[in-house]
């Protein structure tokens, strides 16, 4: 089966809001490692003279492309968001719309790594400025925010009832097989 067969077709509501649980949850799990990994070198997160700020300071670095746990954690999340977007090309086909929209997934996903490696990497060379490190965050937000909008739209959105140029109108009946897979 090629590639390209993942992002044919359409996917209802119900199946859309199933498989964005499934990818909700895989990209917590993929996340998993990393945090183990974070606590089993960090035993001083449970000195009481660790700061919050020196614990959040740890965790974020612990995320950041510049470690393997990192490193890890971008790749599986990387893989999640890519295996996600044929769930996403296809509810926007359902409703009739260009699947191309769902790059937007992956570009926020790009953008909140970017701009959480810039923060971490200007705090840790000691060049951010409190303003600074806001301005990028709420980039980051704000692009989220737009994601998110888009997203609560799909979840919205009824099925178009009739076959469109993506192909005939999807089953209701949840099928996790064909939610992932597309078969």
């Amino acid at each position: 089966m090629s590639l390209k067969k993942h992002f044919e077709g359409r996917l209802d509501r119900k199946n859309f809001i199933v498989g964005w649980i499934i990818f909700g949850i895989l990209k917590f799990i993929a996340a998993v490692p990393t945090y183990a990994i974070f606590f089993i070198q960090h035993p001083l997160t449970k000195d009481p003279n660790f700061s919050e700020v020196e614990f959040k300071t740890q965790l974020a670095h612990a995320f950041s492309i510049n470690t393997p746990e990192g490193i890890l954690f971008t790749v599986l999340s990387l893989v999640v968001v890519i295996w996600s977007l044929t769930v996403y090309v296809r509810r926007f086909h359902d409703i009739g719309k260009s699947g191309k929209l769902a790059l937007l997934v992956v570009l926020e996903f790009i953008v909140v790594r970017v701009i959480a490696h810039i923060s971490l990497t200007n705090i840790e060379a000691g060049s951010a400025t409190l303003n600074s490190t806001l301005a990028l965050s709420s980039i980051s937000n704000l692009f989220s925010l737009v994601v998110g909008i888009v997203i609560l739209y799909l979840l919205l959105k009824k099925t178009d009832p009739a076959p469109n140029k993506y192909g005939e109108v999807p089953s209701s009946k949840i099928e996790v097989k064909n939610i992932l897979l597309n078969k």
